[in-house]
């Protein structure tokens, strides 16, 4: 009867866990600063580094393109950014350091390949 209760138990830490894992993190956004016909973008390990210098941690990162229309003109922004998976406690120190919460994005991102950027 006791293995019953454990094996029970066990199942039911295993999916709470994975449910307050993901209700506890929130993705936020910066931009790497790429103008259109401009070599300059930001490199993602230094987006990374104003996190971590922070001591702030993040599970994930990715890149993206913010869903808006950007102008064609030299000079223009292109809506290049990089994304990291952060844990809400976290939001307040973010925002102090230039990040944006993506769920603000009104039209939202398309996630792409840092190398294709």
């Amino acid at each position: 009867m006791k293995i019953k209760y454990l094996s029970f138990l066990t199942l039911f830490a295993l999916f709470s866990c994975n449910d307050d894992d993901k209700e506890k993190s929130v993705d936020v956004y910066i931009s790497n600063g790429k103008l259109q016909c401009q070599d300059n973008a930001i490199p993602i390990n230094t987006t990374k580094s104003y996190l971590t210098d922070a001591g702030i941690e993040f599970s994930e990162q990715s890149c993206g393109i913010i869903n808006a229309v950007y102008p064609a003109v030299c000079g223009g922004g292109t809506g290049q950014v990089h994304i990291y998976s952060i844990s809400k406690d976290d939001i307040n120190s973010a925002t102090n350091i230039g990040f944006t919460e993506a769920s603000t994005l009104e039209d939202g991102y398309q996630s792409t390949d840092c190398d294709s950027l």
